[in-house]
């Protein structure tokens, strides 16, 4: 199931890419088949250019709730059901950027060369 951390992420979740809609579903549904689990969400729009965050492309995903091994099994299953289509980049990144460990999702722009 998908779970929102606040009410407004709900609403900033509506306005997400629709693939990246569709991953972070598909997400929720891996995670609860395979761990039973529950999926939060509890970031979508950042005010920072610079972010994928910012273009409505990522989400971050609580992780808490998982041990490190898995993370790491959910982070590469859906980079193989989900590639970013750009290297180096990744679909899901399971990380501490300074604000903890979570899953952040991201997808490229439709118009973003492949490589």
């Amino acid at each position: 199931m998908l779970l929102f951390n606040a009410e407004f992420l709900r609403e900033e979740f509506d306005l997400v890419d629709r693939k990246l809609n569709k991953i972070v579903n598909a997400t929720a549904t891996i995670k609860e088949v395979l761990f039973e689990k529950n999926t939060v969400v509890t970031s979508v729009y950042r005010d920072d250019p610079d972010s994928t965050h910012y273009y409505y492309r990522a989400v971050d995903l609580r992780s808490r709730d998982l041990t490190e091994k898995q993370c790491k099994k959910l982070e590469k299953i859906i980079n193989q059901l989900f590639p970013y289509g750009k290297k180096p980049y990744q679909t899901m990144l399971y990380h501490n950027s300074g604000s903890g460990w979570h899953f952040h999702i991201q997808v490229r722009a439709e118009h973003d060369e492949e490589v």
